[in-house]
């Protein structure tokens, strides 16, 4: 697996790998992680080959280095290894490099579309402040990098049919199979929301209304905080309602001056201490591919309100485990009020996504490329 972002990095991608990686492993597969190196001390299992990279301020990731010797250099360390399927987590970087190694092994290529990538255009820290028009350049950039990348393929992994419709539309004609990515259900089943309340301040008969997320434009969190203090005045006095947001980002200072009680990052049983804490929660991001933490949420016990976009109703079925909203302050803040009714069927509602099942389908994938490419090959 090539991924430009891994351990110790804390991010959605890197995540869903270091899942999936013991899942296939219990299935009697061997998994060979390529990734970035890391400017601080880091201990890798070892099956992680890291490649030379420099960290990146901005978005606060290592930014592999796909250097003219990467390539000799990973197949050196790859020598003797037998490789079946090679597997892309992006469509640059080590995304470039993926294509190069399957080539030489003669192995099948399986990318994963993770990101709607046009909408982290102002990640590169020099465009920040630079006109619309730029960013919205340097986002086409990207959609055609993606479409180009995906020539290169022999079949792409769509986390949600919101997926295969964008890379249809963009004329991208490489077999998709769609394949939610999985959680660790018993994992968010089981969290202690009291001690998180008593932990920072919050009151048993508190209305927690909570989100996770990177706090950065790309997640429409001001518009969420506009929803959240809308809610809030039409609220009754009693009791306290409060805004519980988990994540770090560059719009952690505006969230606090609109109302929420910002706790930063937080893994492992932490962060499932947090979803328990929560009455309901709540979402507005347009660029999803899928709701990851949607989908955590809802393992968690905890009804969903949220923008009715891609990525979110694959997983949210309003009125049934949540509410889907227009992107409406008013409506969304409805939205908010009206979702704690629909608690009983959440974790229900995501048991398809449990990490067997997951793992399972992955399996049968690299299983059916690996037989379509030995049929070209001869």
């Amino acid at each position: 697996m090539f991924t430009n972002t891994f351990s110790p990095h804390v991010g959605g991608v890197a995540r869903l790998i270091e899942t999936l990686i013991p899942a296939l492993q219990a299935r009697g597969h061997q998994v060979t992680i390529v990734a970035p190196e890391v400017n601080y001390q880091f201990t890798d299992p070892p099956n992680v080959i890291r490649v030379p990279a420099v960290q990146a301020a901005a978005a606060d990731v290592a930014v592999p280095l796909t250097l003219p010797f990467l390539t000799k250099y990973l197949l050196a360390c790859m020598w003797g290894t037998q490789v079946d399927v090679v597997h892309s987590h992006h469509p640059f970087l080590l995304g470039d490099v993926a294509v190069t190694v399957a080539r030489d092994r003669r192995a099948p290529l399986v990318f994963t579309y993770h990101t709607m990538y046009e909408h982290y255009a102002h990640f590169g820290g020099f465009w920040h402040d630079a006109e619309g028009v730029i960013l919205d350049a340097v986002g086409g950039a990207l959609t055609v990098k993606v479409v180009s990348y995906t020539k290169h393929v022999q079949t792409i992994v769509a986390p949600s049919t919101d997926v295969v419709k964008t890379l249809r539309r963009r004329d991208v004609f490489t077999p998709i199979e769609v394949i939610p990515t999985g959680i660790p259900l018993e994992r968010f089943a089981c969290g202690d929301g009291r001690a998180f309340r008593r932990r920072w301040g919050y009151g048993t008969d508190d209305f927690v209304v909570g989100t996770v997320s990177r706090l950065s434009q790309e997640k429409n969190l001001p518009f969420l905080a506009q929803a959240i203090t809308r809610a809030r005045s039409v609220w009754p006095p009693a009791p306290p309602f409060r805004f519980l947001v988990v994540g770090e980002g560059p719009l952690q200072q505006q969230l606090r001056e609109q109302g929420a009680d910002c706790v930063g990052t937080l893994q492992g049983q932490d962060l499932v201490d947090a979803y328990h804490a929560m009455d309901v929660f709540a979402f507005a991001s347009l660029v999803e591919t899928q709701g990851m933490v949607i989908a955590e949420a809802l393992a968690a016990g905890v009804p969903v309100a949220a923008v009715d976009a891609p990525g979110v109703r694959d997983v949210v079925v309003d009125r049934v485990n949540g509410r889907l909203s227009t992107f409406s302050v008013e409506k969304l803040a409805e939205a908010i009020l009206e979702a704690r009714n629909y608690r009983a069927a959440t974790r229900s509602s995501v048991q398809h996504l449990s990490v067997e099942n997951w793992a399972a389908r992955i399996e049968r994938l690299y299983q059916a490329a690996i037989a379509i490419h030995r049929v070209r090959r001869q």
